[in-house]
């Protein structure tokens, strides 16, 4: 099975002209989240944001997770027992084995504005 990892991200909203804390995945999983999750390009407030992801407009783009009844509302941070209960609703695995996550963080970069919520599968 297909590994996927949810985050929880900072990035800067224009719109409110501050920084919040939204859901994302690493990539567009397969099965029902697939279509909650689309690619979003955020404006980089910092030099210090450009070090993953960033392209030289001082932009990044994630893989978004958007409300399944409010289409144009990307999920928050407060809104992850929501996604956890839609992904045990629909067939996915949440990973519970402290050290599969613990590899990922040994192997992987993480800057300090983005948090591993999880590792799910679908199947």
């Amino acid at each position: 099975m297909k590994q996927y990892y949810l985050f929880s991200e900072k990035i800067f909203n224009q719109d409110v002209n501050g920084f919040e804390n939204i859901i994302t995945v690493d990539e567009i999983p397969d099965g029902p989240m697939g279509s909650l999750v689309s690619n979003e390009t955020f404006l980089i407030h910092s030099f210090f944001q450009n070090l993953e992801g960033g392209s030289e407009n001082n932009e990044k783009t994630v893989c978004a997770v958007y409300h399944p009844f409010y289409s144009k509302n990307i999920l928050m941070e407060e809104d992850v027992y929501w996604i956890f209960n839609f992904l045990n609703d629909n067939r996915y695995t949440i990973e519970n084995d402290l050290s599969v996550m613990n590899e990922y963080k040994k192997n992987h970069v993480i800057d300090e504005n983005k948090r591993l919520l999880c590792i799910f599968y679908y199947g």
